[in-house]
């Protein structure tokens, strides 16, 4: 993970989306946040973020229960995004980077992380047989 900062402060009143999520995105893909879209509407951004991925052979899954399925299925080293209520307003979530439920980035320029958890987004394989495994 290289951390990147968001471009962009979310100001609803000046018609303005953060791109938190970009920045968790470019975080994660190793990328520059100004590659990676904002994706805005609440009816078909995962839709659109899932066509964006693709091309990484990566699809996203918002989950709600995340402890409960790495706690059952013993899974460690699972690098994802997690998001909650923002402390700059209850009104909108903020995205940040964490690994194995623990908030390790936040992509905002003041560095306080999320107040209350709303959920965790996960990255899977599309095509598994494309990844290289550590003895090679």
């Amino acid at each position: 993970m290289i951390p990147v900062k968001q471009t962009l402060l979310h100001d609803p009143d000046n018609g303005q989306h953060g791109n938190c999520l970009s920045a968790v995105l470019a975080s994660l893909l190793h990328l520059p946040v100004d590659s990676v879209p904002v994706f805005t509407d609440p009816n078909t951004w995962v839709k659109n973020l899932n066509a964006w991925l693709r091309q990484f052979g990566l699809a996203y899954i918002p989950v709600t229960n995340l402890a409960e399925l790495v706690r059952n299925y013993g899974i460690t080293g699972l690098w994802h995004e997690i998001a909650g209520d923002s402390p700059r307003s209850k009104e909108y979530l903020h995205a940040c980077v964490a690994k194995d439920l623990e908030l390790l980035f936040d992509p905002h320029p003041d560095n306080t992380g999320l107040h209350g958890l709303e959920s965790y987004g996960i990255f899977i394989a599309l095509e598994p047989w494309k990844s290289k495994s550590a003895s090679q």
